[in-house]
């Protein structure tokens, strides 16, 4: 089923959250010893709508009224809303061990003998709120690789 969303996108206000700058998370990458670069499955579809924010999203069809429970592409603030929600739930590993922008997640480590902790902290985070991973878009113990279009080494 496809909706069109405009006249909801246009009634919204735009969140102002700020997307971080790209060229200071690869230049934070320089130096590291071993990479693990993960990409969220679906991270849109894995965030659940707020109740009064769902409403808005009806469609109507010949079986029923029908509204999105889950955050879809297309949404205005669906780029503000992830980085915001992905941002808070790694907040104490981001800028140490981690970096994060939308769908894209590089565990880094200085020394190798970090490296398999840095893992497992991510993991536990992964794991308390329930996110899937893409296992076909992750590289693990790497020392190069791409993020966002650029190549770290």
């Amino acid at each position: 089923m496809c909706i069109d969303v405009t006249d909801l996108n246009n009634a919204c206000p735009k969140d102002p959250y700020p997307l971080l700058m790209i060229d200071r998370l690869v230049d934070s990458m320089d130096g590291c010893a071993l990479l693990i670069m993960m990409d969220t499955s679906q991270g849109y579809y894995q965030i659940f709508m707020a109740e009064e924010g769902q409403e808005k999203t009806y469609s109507i069809t010949e079986k029923g009224v029908y509204y999105y429970r889950i955050m879809f592409f297309g949404l205005k603030n669906g780029g503000a809303t992830y980085q915001r929600l992905i941002n808070k739930i790694f907040e104490t590993l981001i800028g140490k061990m981690m970096e994060v922008y939308v769908d894209e997640i590089v565990v880094k480590s200085t020394r190798k003998t970090d490296h398999l902790i840095h893992l497992i902290e991510c993991f536990d985070v992964v794991r308390e709120y329930g996110m899937k991973l893409n296992p076909t878009k992750c590289m693990f113990r790497v020392k190069w690789g791409k993020f966002l279009g650029y190549l770290i080494t």
